[in-house]
């Protein structure tokens, strides 16, 4: 369910849910199965470096698509494509996740742009939170939020507002550029250059790092409930003890792979291809 075009991004929802949207704009919704339950057009042309989330609507209890671009800003919609919320003042965007808040209840944006560094976006688009020298962001149920610097600094913070920086409860310089992927849960497993992994708890123990037997990028990782995998040239599975299994064997669709879907379940291609990795 392409619509014609080309998949730039993926984003994990509720119960097993996930969207996707293509270089036309065009969003698709699938279901935990892989099947597609809805789609819609933004009347964007979106680009590789525009993303996806889904999120919690105002109501606090249906989902909401949130589209970030680098030239038209960030946008909530409903899943039939209503426009919710808009804000065209947030210039080059380059990510948007869905955070957790008041105890996981509620989803909302987290917005991290290329000039402004992070920001938390309320339930109708307003800014709750801003969040300096944000490269990327994700976020636990207690509110608390990881955050990557451009230089390798990695942190965890309790946001202050508009106004205060808030409290860094850690952080820890991992010595190299670029923080590319991270999945928050019991601690954070954090993808990067040169095949390394870097997992660090709650406490900001670092509690084991480990590096790919080749110097690929780790551009995703995600939380499968038993371990991790990950996504370089091939995929990987990762145990808690910091193990990296063998490549999985998958062949690359025409314009490589995206990201993961549904928990880690589901690999899925620039072309709509969906892989069941339970199945591998």
């Amino acid at each position: 369910m392409t619509a014609g075009g080309r998949l730039v991004a993926v984003a994990d929802g509720p119960a097993g849910r996930f969207a996707t949207i293509n270089d036309h704009g065009i969003v698709s919704v699938w279901g935990g199965a892989g099947e597609p339950v809805a789609q819609f057009g933004t009347g964007i042309d979106a680009s590789a470096s525009d993303r996806i989330a889904i999120t919690t609507d105002p109501t606090g209890t249906g989902p909401e698509i949130v589209v970030s671009t680098w030239r038209h800003g960030v946008t909530g919609f409903d899943p039939d494509g209503g426009v919710r919320w808009r804000r065209r003042d947030i210039r080059h965007a380059c990510g948007v996740r869905a955070l957790p808040v008041d105890g996981g209840a509620r989803l909302v944006a987290g917005v991290v742009t290329d000039r402004t560094g992070g920001l938390v976006l309320g339930a109708t688009g307003g800014t709750r939170h801003r969040v300096a020298r944000a490269d990327l962001l994700a976020g636990w149920p207690d509110g608390s939020l990881f955050v990557a610097d451009r230089h390798g600094t990695v942190r965890q913070q309790t946001p202050g507002g508009l106004t205060s920086a808030g409290t860094t409860h850690w952080k820890e310089p991992l010595g190299s550029f670029g923080v590319l992927d991270a999945a928050v849960g019991d601690g954070v497993l954090i993808g990067g250059g040169y095949g390394r992994l870097t997992h660090i708890a709650l406490d900001g123990t670092v509690t084991w790092r480990a590096r790919l037997p080749v110097p690929e990028s780790i551009t995703k990782v995600s939380a499968t409930g038993s371990g991790w995998v990950c996504l370089s040239t091939a995929v990987r599975r990762i145990t808690p003890a910091g193990t990296i299994g063998p490549p999985t064997e998958v062949p690359g669709p025409p314009g490589g792979w995206i990201g993961f879907a549904a928990a880690g379940r589901y690999l899925v291609g620039a072309d709509g291809q969906l892989v069941d990795l339970e199945r591998r």
